[in-house]
């Protein structure tokens, strides 16, 4: 936080200033004496009230600051800036603000931390806003749609019972007018009983909520069971619905009239109603006349919107007109058809789909109506595009990796091991001119396709720049240019780029917030360090970079390039493999050759790491000087 009170002090920052003034989040700072130094547009909109020249103790009525409740005034003193000063940090403060240029009120969401000093001492403050008007406001309609909810339940026609799970058992807590009439009014003398007490007769009624409450879940099944207010046996259908975090609503409908007629058409449609693909019913003319949940679910459409509708509204148009011929000719012919599709959802989105329509008949063999069941392919669909894509990148990508330079005096080795199918870490020797090389690595934000990408355009730009500038600092400025067009604000690479001229001996770099390279002597002794010394590249922009002062290379020595992807493998209980082991490992190593040494190192984090997963990708170049 201390870097930030310089910049904005500095005329020069502008680049910073437009930064700050295009976040969506209020911005304010002050000094250690509540100054305000900085005020950016989306903080001057929220509060309606920009920069004032004020004291702390008058920021609450110049501001118009309140509590939530709208009417108490929110002590200045207490206020989240104001805190800040005094060393605290706040988090989701939440205040309510109004005044002449805000008369309407806003809420907002307020953090803030003080601004230390690199003693330690506080320097000023910074607060971070955002206004959530809209977010309480939504939460204040909740709560009407919950009073509602509970009014709708009441008056609800189907006898239902609210169960809360505790301790293994289930206690009826609540009931609505229909359970009452039900049970001739007997049911509020079970309140606060438990289920296992009051069905221990019918234990299949205690599995159906004890599975409710373990898959989170609804179920919707049929139970014959005696109602203890009656003399005989009733079938219900019984609905249970999981309320989160522990509670169970049961709707119990009467249907014991119904199921005499309508058992085995029950069955039936409980598959065809349950199944996960969409089942569709057609007349001759293809006019639908039932859809299943799963069609409404999968295409967007609602059954009502769907009825009377042919497949007409889910033509995509990626099809030839002869492709349906053939359809209807197969199916008119009274034999069964199958193929893939690309249908149009109600959204507009498209989605692959295999169908099969099988032709229903009547006694005599005419056609009557069409079954058709459609299966959403898209998934795999995509699964199987993306694996192809995948193994392209992957493809290219690993040539980028295949580096094996045979320059006399040297033992050049370099191996990067993404975490998926292709990384964001960047490795490369590039021949500078007769007499340099340079060694670079580099590590995107993150990993995956989109960091390969990355990785792919700074390499491109890289290699354009070292065919006319050779010197580390400026190739990382103009690297920096380019990036900072290019990359959004979540995404930013660190690099290492290192100079050698071979014929003199000696070495410089620069390095772009990349991890330290490391330089060893014959002995195993540590000779340099070569720490960052600029910020990661695409994160500001216009940023300069240096080169370093040059560095003597000294016969049998060792010089290792590395992502962080090594230091930071974690091991048990969340342990870093840190610098220190990665050191020791390649100290143990210094007899080896270059390729063995980066093998010896992989094997140490790989041990390290046991059977976990590998999170990041891992990089490391080593150049040994015979």
């Amino acid at each position: 936080m201390q870097n930030i009170l310089t910049p904005l002090r500095d005329a020069n920052f502008k680049a910073l200033h437009s930064i700050l003034d295009n976040l969506t989040e209020g911005v304010i700072v002050a000094d250690k004496d509540g100054k305000f130094l900085y005020f950016n547009r989306v903080a001057e909109t929220i509060l309606g009230i920009g920069l004032l020249d004020s004291s702390p103790d008058q920021w609450s009525s110049l501001y118009g600051c309140y509590y939530p409740d709208k009417t108490t005034p929110f002590p200045s003193p207490q206020l989240p800036l104001a805190q800040a000063l005094q060393g605290e940090t706040i988090f989701d403060q939440i205040l309510y603000i109004k005044n002449p240029q805000k008369p309407q009120g806003v809420f907002i969401s307020v953090s803030a931390e003080p601004v230390r000093t690199r003693e330690g001492e506080v320097n000023g403050g910074i607060v971070i806003f955002q206004d959530i008007t809209r977010q309480v406001e939504t939460e204040n309609e909740s709560k009407q749609t919950r009073e509602r909810e509970r009014l709708q339940f009441r008056g609800m026609p189907i006898p239902t019972f609210i169960w809360h799970c505790i301790e293994d058992d289930f206690i009826f807590i609540d009931y609505n007018r229909a359970a009452a009439l039900m049970t001739r009014r007997k049911v509020r003398h079970y309140l606060n009983h438990r289920a296992s007490e009051m069905f221990k007769d019918f234990p299949q009624i205690m599995l159906d909520l004890r599975r409710c409450f373990e898959e989170k879940t609804s179920l919707n099944v049929e139970r014959f069971f005696k109602v203890q207010e009656y003399d005989f046996y009733k079938d219900f259908n019984m609905n249970y619905i999981f309320l989160p975090p522990d509670k169970i609503i049961i709707h119990a409908e009467d249907i014991t009239d119904q199921k005499k007629h309508k058992k085995e058409l029950s069955i039936l449609s409980k598959a065809v109603e349950q199944t996960a693909d969409s089942i569709v019913i057609t007349d001759k003319q293809g006019v639908m006349t039932y859809v299943n949940p799963a069609f409404e679910q999968i295409t967007g459409y609602r059954r009502d919107e769907a009825l009377g509708k042919t497949f007409q509204i889910l033509k995509s148009g990626k099809h030839q007109p002869d492709e349906y011929k053939k359809l209807w000719a197969t199916i008119m012919n009274g034999e069964s058809f199958q193929g893939e599709f690309i249908n149009r959802k109600k959204n507009g989105d498209l989605y692959w789909c295999q169908q099969s329509i099988t032709p229903l008949k009547d006694p005599v063999g005419n056609i009557t109506h069409f079954v058709s069941v459609i299966k959403d392919m898209t998934q795999e669909k995509e699964k199987q595009e993306q694996e192809f894509q995948f193994r392209i990148a992957r493809e290219v990508q690993q040539r980028f990796y295949m580096i094996s330079p045979q320059i006399p005096g040297l033992d050049i080795a370099a191996v990067a091991r993404p975490a998926v199918a292709v990384g964001g870490d960047y490795v490369d020797v590039v021949m500078l001119d007769d007499d340099h090389i340079a060694l670079v690595v580099g590590d995107v934000s993150g990993h995956g396709i989109g960091s390969a990408l990355i990785m792919a355009e700074v390499r491109a730009y890289l290699r354009a720049f070292t065919r006319f500038e050779s010197d580390p600092g400026r190739i990382l400025t103009l690297l920096n240019n380019e990036l900072s067009a290019d990359l959004d604000k979540l995404h930013f690479v660190t690099l290492v780029f290192v100079r050698i001229n071979l014929r003199e001996r000696i070495l410089d770099y620069a390095s772009a917030g990349h991890e330290s390279a490391y330089v060893f002597t014959q002995d195993g002794h540590l000779e340099s360090e070569l720490t960052s010394n600029g910020v990661p590249l695409g994160f500001i922009a216009n940023s300069h970079f240096k080169t370093s002062k040059p560095l003597a290379i000294q016969p049998a020595t060792t010089l290792v390039l590395l992502t962080d992807g090594i230091v930071e493998t974690l091991g048990d209980h969340q342990v870093q493999f840190g610098e220190t082991r990665a050191l020791e490992a390649l100290r143990k190593s210094l007899d080896l050759s270059s390729i063995e040494m980066i093998e010896t190192l992989f094997n140490a984090v790989q041990q390290f790491s046991r059977t976990s997963l590998q999170e990041d990708d891992l990089t490391s170049l080593v150049c040994k000087f015979i």
